[in-house]
């Protein structure tokens, strides 16, 4: 049998890589592709926050809620009230619901009782929500007027009177309606009214939110009144924080429209100023502490608030209500600039789920170069004399 001789390749000729390598390398693109559509399935499917960005001054933002799912937004979200649990309650108004999430803004249940056909009895476009120490869930509307829920979400009275906000002391139910302050008792009669409709001290313009101080004060937010009035056990006006302008355009207005407001364990009053896509805060003796945030979409900013609730320290959920969310922020009152002064814009930045789609991108682009060049090697061919075996 004649012997096996050397093979040898002509100069400037190379073998063919093996199969199994380009294979390998067909492998490793597909596996790269692989986990970039895994984690671009996985972002679809999270629950939508806000990208991070440069923090407006006074304000870190926690989280932010823009709905149950990606598919069941909110919408306007007038109103929000946290339990002492921990529980966000957001009246969801373009949904005709009260959504409900935890304490890290994930969704829990909601209370809607309008299906495809609008009956008797629906909750409606809800302005306002509260919750009672008994699980008691209070709603406001010009719609369906003042309901009540139990803690299973069962509509257990419903009162045709148009309001705006709910809030509760513990003893007294208190409704915002146009023109007027009305106190509920235990049976959800009628124990106080205060108010007329007008422009004089005492009268209210749709005023929107309220609260009671630890001496029984009622301070109200009278919106379109641009200021806020607070009476004492007698419904006697004691003091009062601005004034209405002569229009609306006018110079000397302290407030943009002040909608909804709450207070701190300091006793800081703090409002959601609306046209100036802000947070107003007073100290306990009505000394202006200057506004918060400013006009935008990113976290720490506002476009038209219409609420704010105290979530303890210096925490806060604020219904920012046209950009259909509910923020969650810690704010700093030392940080607070001149009410009026223009806001510093927040700058954009780059989600975190980003950097790593691109990453994978890269890899996964290299490695189809790599493969490009070696495939561009040529197969041997062997002209010539034939070799012998």
């Amino acid at each position: 049998m004649p012997e096996l001789q050397g093979l040898t390749v002509p100069e400037g000729q190379t073998l063919e890589r093996p199969a199994k390598d380009n294979q390998l390398v067909t492998l490793v693109i597909l596996v790269l592709i692989l986990l970039g559509l895994m984690l671009f399935y996985s972002f679809l499917n999270k629950p939508p926050e806000a990208v991070t960005q440069r923090e407006t001054p006074g304000i870190s933002h926690v989280f932010s809620i823009y709905g149950v799912d990606r598919q069941d937004l909110l919408s306007f979200p007038n109103a929000v009230h946290v339990t002492d649990n921990g529980d966000i309650y957001v009246a969801d108004t373009g949904n005709d619901r009260i959504a409900i999430f935890n304490s890290r803004g994930r969704f829990k249940s909601e209370i809607k009782t309008r299906g495809k056909k609008l009956k008797a009895g629906d909750l409606i476009t809800p302005l306002g929500v509260t919750v009672d120490s008994k699980g008691r869930v209070f709603t406001a509307s010009f719609d369906s007027g003042l309901m009540v829920f139990n803690s299973n979400g069962k509509v257990v009275k419903q009162l045709p009177i148009q309001g705006t906000q709910v809030y509760t002391d513990g003893k007294l139910v208190y409704l915002t309606a146009p023109g007027s302050v009305y106190a509920f008792d235990e049976k959800l009669e009628i124990a106080r009214h205060i108010g007329t409709r007008g422009r004089k001290l005492g009268q209210f313009e749709t005023p929107q939110d309220l609260l009671v101080t630890e001496d029984g004060s009622l301070v109200v937010s009278d919106t379109q009144n641009m200021r806020l009035q607070i009476f004492n056990k007698k419904g006697d006006v004691v003091a009062y924080k601005g004034a209405p302008p002569l229009d609306m355009d006018a110079a000397e207005r302290i407030f943009g429209l002040g909608t909804g407001m709450t207070q701190d364990d300091l006793g800081r009053i703090y409002v959601a100023d609306a046209f100036h896509h802000a947070i107003r805060v007073f100290n306990e003796a009505g000394d202006d502490l200057g506004e918060i945030g400013g006009q935008g979409d990113t976290d720490g900013l506002f476009n038209y608030p219409s609420d704010i609730t105290y979530m303890g320290g210096n925490t806060f959920a604020v219904a920012d209500k046209w950009n259909d969310r509910v923020q969650v922020l810690r704010i700093n009152v030392e940080d607070a600039r001149v009410a009026g002064e223009e806001a510093s814009e927040a700058t954009r930045g780059i989600p975190i789920w980003a950097y790593g789609i691109g990453l994978l991108v890269l890899l996964a682009l290299i490695a189809l170069v790599l493969r490009r060049l070696l495939s561009r090697r040529a197969k041997p061919t062997f002209e010539g004399p034939s070799v012998p075996l």
